[in-house]
């Protein structure tokens, strides 16, 4: 048994987007998110940044001391400030919560374990059973 996402569930669609600016790539997210309906296949993107500082929910912008000529992009997600930048690949996956009935924490790390262990890339099979129960 594969958890929340079980056999049933489609193949999740890869896509390998090289090297591309961060809010172009955030933007488009968003999109995919908005446009995607029941049957939209969860797909997992590749990515690496220029460099660039995000500042998440909980960041304020002095938590940057010198970003110099590095972009600071405030965005919509949770977190304080992160950098991306060559070197670093960066796997965002895209994934219907609801349609895989999980939640956003224990429930979501074993999701995206699942996800990538569909992919080839599993480190330890994900347990059903919560750690902390």
């Amino acid at each position: 048994d594969d958890g929340a996402l079980g056999a049933a569930a489609v193949q999740p669609v890869t896509r390998a987007l090289g090297r591309a600016d961060y809010e172009t790539v955030w933007r488009s997210m968003q999109a995919f998110t908005k446009a995607r309906g029941e049957a939209t296949a969860d797909e997992l993107w590749f990515v690496e940044h220029p460099p660039v500082f995000t500042l998440g929910l909980a960041a304020k912008p002095e938590h940057v001391l010198d970003a110099g000529p590095i972009p600071v992009v405030r965005i919509d997600r949770g977190g304080q400030v992160t950098w991306h930048g060559p070197g670093q690949l960066v796997a965002y996956v895209l994934l219907d919560l609801r349609r895989a009935g999980i939640g956003v924490k224990f429930d979501f790390l074993r999701c995206h374990l699942n996800f990538l262990s569909r992919l080839g890339c599993a480190a330890f099979k994900p347990t059903k059973k919560r750690p902390d129960r």
